[in-house]
């Protein structure tokens, strides 16, 4: 009998999508994905056996985290497996006829991410078919839509003042640009994360778990992840290859040495750790945002 182990990180997208999913793919494609395709059969089952090593809830469907929607819309879950939950204590041994183990693995650095891109092609095809997601809405075809978000509920990595500064640039930019503001991703559902991605032409953020909802996102995104500093996943070159993303800008803290025409940020240092610039707050100057808007106007205007 087969069991699937399998690990994720409780409350965070980013780390579920690079971490775990990616690893856990070419099993779901092997396994399943492939034979439901070549068989025809429209709930292919693998996996008789899952052994959850967090909360045992997700395959009941009482979790609603984004990586559990995402596993149900996989089809590791059904009715007829036989879920195993955590050992109850370190003395407890489990013993496996055959185990298949994905573990945790840092994927977000990896030079060869493309070996992964037939597996991630089917993933992103099935999610995308299963969501039946809106296509970009074409009555706002002369606006650019984008979407813009501060991570403020995580009182840390904070956009300061976004809220004062976009009403800034408005007037300006009225005619061009749909603005949409996220105040908490994580009170959105997976499909509503989908959608905003799906529906947009670029997203301006703070880095962050929500970024993992650029598998869900249309070709030629633009892409600003904004942080003091900003260790990426989605600005991983082989990732942005899949993604058909059109261009992937990193938004830092502004050096004395930073050129004019190059946006940056203005970073306060964290209170906590005022050496640790990953989770710094920081402003966007006006004259900033107006430089990314002109861009994502003149860039998403032209065509490849």
């Amino acid at each position: 009998v087969d069991t699937l182990l399998i690990q994720y990180m409780n409350g965070n997208p980013g780390h579920s999508l690079w971490d775990f999913l990616f690893s856990l793919l070419p099993y779901w494609y092997q396994y399943m994905y492939l034979p439901q395709q070549q068989q025809q059969q429209q709930h292919a089952q693998y996996f008789p056996r899952v052994l959850l090593q967090q909360d045992e809830r997700c395959s009941a469907g009482e979790n609603d985290e984004w990586v559990c929607e995402v596993l149900k819309l996989m089809g590791i879950f059904s009715s007829s497996q036989r879920v195993i939950p955590p050992e109850p204590n370190d003395s407890t041994i489990y013993c496996f006829e055959r185990l298949h183990a994905v573990y945790m693995t840092h994927n977000r650095e990896s030079d060869r991410i493309e070996e992964y891109a037939p597996a991630f092609f089917a993933f992103q095809s099935h999610l995308l078919e299963t969501l039946a997601l809106p296509q970009r809405s074409s009555k706002n075809k002369k606006k650019k839509r984008v979407v813009f978000y501060a991570h403020a509920p995580s009182a840390r990595r904070v956009w300061i003042h976004m809220d004062e500064v976009l009403q800034q640039v408005k007037p300006t930019y009225r005619n061009l640009i749909e603005f949409v503001v996220i105040y908490d991703f994580g009170r959105l559902s997976l499909r509503e994360q989908a959608s905003t991605f799906a529906s947009s032409d670029a997203v301006v953020m703070v880095h962050g778990a929500q970024f993992a909802n650029a598998i869900f996102a249309p070709p030629q995104l633009l892409y600003y992840e904004l942080g003091c500093y900003v260790p990426t996943f989605v600005g991983n070159e082989g990732f942005m290859e899949m993604v058909k993303g059109r261009k992937y800008t990193a938004m830092q803290a502004c050096r004395d040495d930073t050129p004019q025409n190059v946006p940056c940020i203005e970073c306060t240092p964290d209170l906590a750790d005022p050496n640790d610039d990953m989770y710094s707050s920081f402003t966007v100057s006006e004259r900033v945002l107006s430089m990314v808007l002109d861009e994502i106007i003149e860039t998403s205007s032209t065509t490849l």
